[in-house]
């Protein structure tokens, strides 16, 4: 939710709690009196089964008209004969998280069967997901003992405005949802189908007293966040009938006795607020969690690593239970289905979770040429051989249509052939059509206000576009390339991963971070941590130690009782001790934090104690030291929050790296780090050499020449000058012209003698090289590249970016976004520097430095374009030669080379890079006019001379980006040790 939302949220609180409040009150009043006029009537007086999950009346109900239809008449439970670990095993395949396992074995040991409850609200069309996977699940449930009791939620799609909340037509969407799951061979004599609008009004005394008392226990903004059980996101405007609709899903679960609760993870939330109640009111046992896997979408967006989910607005997003043979071709065939790529690929989920839970093998045919035809018994080798390149996509889809076609094969002739069910299909149909007509009327109602909209919205833009002709630069006159549009949108392709964090660690210790993000699992179980005493506290009856393993920014709070056996060698201990304790995690009393551990004399509980730490020695305080201090204890400063934070940050650059250009199917080699080549021709390198030591550091001993009195490096270890390398770009291009794509990522060296906050003597590079490449792929990858660590670090590494948005730079998060959300500018060197001259004169900027055609841009012109013009990323191209490398491509001008810089926001340069000069000539007098020696180029030249190719690569000065991440302003604070002046 927004901070706006927030503040109007709590603005309105009371106001929002009395309305609901008295909603309640009439429904429950309505309810009350309705269902004692109908009590005796009607129904008799009801309640639930604790066997069957069904109806049992006290006295004997009326008699009413049979319907023959009606899918209880089927129920009729039978005994299950399966052993624990048989039973186990089925419902583990339908979870894919269990609250918890524990507490499942425990249910399944004492109960040979027991109550399940699952509900659905009936609306629109069923997906194969809530037809087949939902089939499939059921089944696996009753065949482990599980009595079905269906909670036909029809109150609940009323509630949440489908069909324009016309009960008539929603109940009967739910009896044709029921048909399907008979046509596809749901067990129904294990099923009980309970209409909520009956139950409810039977049972109003009890009914809603619970969901008030549900509603008093939780805050609005508790239940706000449960919105999306109704496919809602908490920024949604929500009505009040839809405030109601989670207490009373949570109410449901303890009406209809549920000894399990399974459904989808979308619903997790509202299971979660069911056990907190459970707690509240001390009602045991309470049920177990079994939440099934949500399938994908058939359309996900591969510039995104959040998966897209099945949409009923969207028909090809996923496969409908009455799409028929040639839907189903078409929308597979169009389906998202990258190669090689497991990862949000919703064809293998439907093989997976579809086909696989349908039958016991699966026969992919291909022709002999692919392979031949492959049968497989399981997934997980399906899997394999597509990851590994075996199975293509190709083959795969074919295949997929093929078996979901047999699956929904039954269900379309029972549609076509079953006059009750093609009578509930055509209303379905019927009703879908009304609700599409009625859209459309209210669309053209706004229709005028709407194309006003869009004439404000025009005439915004064309303003918009005189307001930059006024600023634009030039026109380009150097560009030697054709057909680059002015702007370029280039999106992230590679799925960005969320990373999760193994709970267990060496040692059998709990990681702290699994710990803290996953904290309501672990209420009231006996857990092992261990690391570094932050802070310790005694009091008169415990003592207080903020714990952390540098796993994540979070520490732990563990309470330690006075009576622990070892409690006299604790209390010595002070900060900056290594401790393990064992013990109980509970819900913290205090404000600071959700949980803590408290650490008894009791059998389980223990304290270890791994080294202590002298207090009067120990360098590190309890308050924050300044980062030069800090810079001196190198070795113990990474137990700081700000060395920890950067280091996990470090770490997912690194992984980010190797994803990104894995996933673009770039290989990765190891450059020297010993060289005779200067990439940049500067000069400034570190010497290797093995003279001085067997001169025994004596000036006089040192070989020489004996004509020019030079060194005689002839005597040298490899008989030749040589140096530590400022890029691996020179040999790593060697590769790229055999094998195309291909990247380095090690440590440089620069003999730069500036003492700054921006350079360091050692320091780490990112160098891609592209074959057949010009500058403006380049231009596109780097974007892409940069794109994706930012999008990587945010979705991994959220709470380490909350702290440097606090310590470090606030505003941190915005500027990343800003990065993210808008396409990078583009212009020439030309251009901008033509920009920034009419700025001066104009009076708009005032530089320390002149600018003018020629000149290497200062940080103080980047930090201009970039924050005050553009107010983005923006890629400078075509810079003068006599400023660039001697392997940059000369532009026809021969002024001008085609080399790139990416500049951001605050940071300046971040990537800098070209098109290389393929052409020997060119090259070879380019390297004279950088007085360089031909001869230690000469492997580099063979390049040119042997099927030479256009290319292209960049560098990325791997602790500026770790800087532009972060807000960490000297480079010394984000490496692990710096080298420098």
């Amino acid at each position: 939710m927004s901070f706006k939302g927030k503040k109007l949220l709590a603005a309105n609180y009371g106001r929002i709690c009395d309305y609901i409040g008295s909603c309640l009150h009439i429904f429950l009043r309505s309810s009350i009196i309705h269902s004692m006029e109908k009590k005796d009537k009607t129904h008799g007086v009801a309640s639930i089964s604790p066997v069957h999950g069904g109806l049992v009346f006290a006295k004997e109900p009326p008699q009413k008209k049979l319907d023959p239809h009606d899918p209880n008449l089927e129920f009729n439970p039978t005994p299950c004969t399966l052993s624990l670990d048989q039973r186990l095993a089925l419902i583990k395949a339908v979870g894919e998280e269990i609250l918890t396992e524990d507490n499942l074995t425990q249910l399944l040991k004492t109960k040979q069967q027991f109550i399940c409850y699952d509900g659905f609200e009936p609306s629109g069309r069923m997906h194969i997901a809530q037809g087949i996977m939902r089939k499939i699940n059921v089944n696996r449930i009753t065949k482990a003992g599980g009595i079905f009791t269906f909670w036909v939620a029809d109150w609940f799609a009323k509630l949440n405005h489908k069909m324009g909340g016309d009960l008539e037509k929603i109940q009967v969407l739910g009896k044709y949802f029921i048909e399907v799951w008979r046509a596809s061979g749901m067990d129904l004599k294990n099923v009980r189908f309970l209409w909520a609008s009956d139950i409810i009004q039977q049972r109003a005394e009890r009914y809603w007293p619970r969901v008030l008392d549900i509603a008093t226990k939780n805050t609005l903004a508790r239940i706000v966040k449960c919105s999306q059980i109704m496919g809602r996101k908490e920024q949604d405007t929500l009505s009040a009938s839809q405030i109601v609709y989670p207490c009373m899903q949570c109410s449901d679960i303890i009406e209809l006795q549920a000894d399990m609760c399974q459904l989808g993870m979308d619903q997790r939330k509202v299971n979660v607020l069911a056990l907190e109640y459970f707690d509240a009111i001390g009602k045991t046992p309470k049920p177990v969690i079994v939440s099934h896997h949500i399938l994908l979408g058939l359309q996900q967006d591969p510039t995104s690593d959040e998966p897209t989910k099945m949409s009923k607005s969207n028909p090809d997003a996923a496969i409908f239970m009455e799409d028929e043979a040639e839907d189903v071709a078409r929308k597979i065939k169009k389906a998202y289905c990258p190669e090689k790529i497991v990862k949000l690929n919703p064809i293998l989920e439907y093989v997976k979770y579809i086909i696989f839970g349908t039958f016991d093998e699966m026969v992919v045919e291909r022709k002999e040429a692919n392979g031949g035809n492959k049968t497989y018994t399981k997934y997980e080798d399906l899997e394999a051989d597509y990851v590994s390149g075996a199975l293509h996509p190709g083959d795969l889809k074919p295949a997929v249509i093929k078996y979901i076609n047999d699956i929904l094969k039954p269900v379309r002739e029972h549609f076509k052939n079953d006059e009750y069910a093609k009578g509930l299909l055509q209303k379905v149909i019927k009703f879908r059509e009304e609700e599409k007509e009625k859209k459309e009327k209210e669309q053209k109602k706004k229709g005028p206000k709407k194309e006003e909209g869009k004439k404000q919205q025009k005439a915004k833009e064309a303003e918009k576009v005189e307001e930059e002709k006024k600023v634009e630069p030039k026109k380009d006159e150097t560009k030697v390339e054709t057909g680059e549009k002015k702007e370029r949108k280039v999106e992230i392709t590679v799925p960005v991963p969320e990373l999760a964090v193994p709970p267990k660690s060496f040692g059998g210790r709990t990681r702290i971070r699994f710990l803290m993000e996953r904290h309501e699992e672990f209420v009231d179980k006996v857990i092992y941590v261990a690391g570094w005493c932050r802070t310790l506290r005694f009091t008169k009856n415990v003592a207080f130690a903020e714990l952390s393993d540098g796993s994540g920014p979070q520490s732990i709070q563990v309470v330690v009782d006075t009576t622990i056996p070892n409690y006299v060698e604790f209390e010595k201990l002070r900060a900056g001790s290594s401790v393990g304790f064992k013990g109980k995690i509970v819900k913290s009393i205090g404000s600071k934090q959700l949980i803590e551990m408290q650490v008894k004399n009791e059998p389980e509980h223990l304290v270890k104690i791994y080294g202590d730490c002298p207090a009067d020695q120990y360098p590190l305080a309890k308050k924050e030291h300044s980062n030069e201090f800090l810079r001196e204890i190198a070795h113990l400063r990474p137990r700081t929050h700000l060395i920890g934070a950067v280091t996990r940050i470090r770490n997912a650059l690194i992984m980010a790296t190797h994803m990104f250009f894995q996933g673009k199917g770039m290989l990765y080699i190891h450059t020297p780090i010993i060289t005779a080549s200067d990439c940049e021709g500067a000069g400034e390198m570190f010497q290797v050499t093995t003279l001085l030591s067997q001169a025994k550091n004596k000036p006089d001993k040192i070989p020489t020449s004996p004509e020019s009195k030079e060194v005689n490096y002839q005597e040298d270890f490899f008989k030749k000058e040589a140096f530590l390398s400022v890029s691996g770009q020179l040999e790593v291009e060697t590769f790229a012209c055999s094998m195309c794509d291909v990247y380095t990522f090690g440590p440089t060296f620069r003999a730069e003698k500036s003492n700054t906050q921006r350079h360091l003597a050692e320091f780490w590079m990112i160098e891609p090289e592209l074959a057949f490449a010009d500058v403006h792929d380049l231009s596109d990858m780097a974007e892409e590249y940069l794109k994706y660590c930012v999008a990587y670090v945010m979705k991994n590494n959220a709470d380490d970016l909350k702290y440097f948005d606090e310590k470090a730079e606030k505003g941190l998060i915005d500027r990343l976004r800003n990065i993210l959300d808008n396409t990078f500018a583009r212009l020439t060197y030309t251009q901008a520097v033509e920009l920034l001259m009419q700025h001066v004169k104009e009076g708009k900027a005032k530089f320390e430095n002149e600018v003018s055609w020629g000149i290497d841009l200062f940080f103080e012109h980047e930090k201009y374009l970039t924050g005050q013009v553009f107010k983005k990323p923006l890629i400078l191209r075509d810079y003068p030669k006599d400023i660039k490398a001697f392997y940059m491509k000369v532009n026809e001008d021969n002024k001008t080379v085609r080399g790139i810089d990416v500049l951001v926001p605050k940071i300046g340069e971040i990537i800098g890079g070209s098109q290389r000069e393929e052409r020997l000539d060119v090259l070879d007098r380019r390297i004279g006019e950088m007085k360089l020696d031909k001869e230690n180029y000469s492997w580099y030249r063979d390049l040119r001379r042997y099927g030479s190719v256009p290319h292209s690569g960049f560098g990325v000065g791997f602790e500026r980006l770790i800087m532009l991440v972060t807000g960490v302003d000297n480079i010394r604070d984000v490496i692990p040790f710096p080298r420098s002046l």
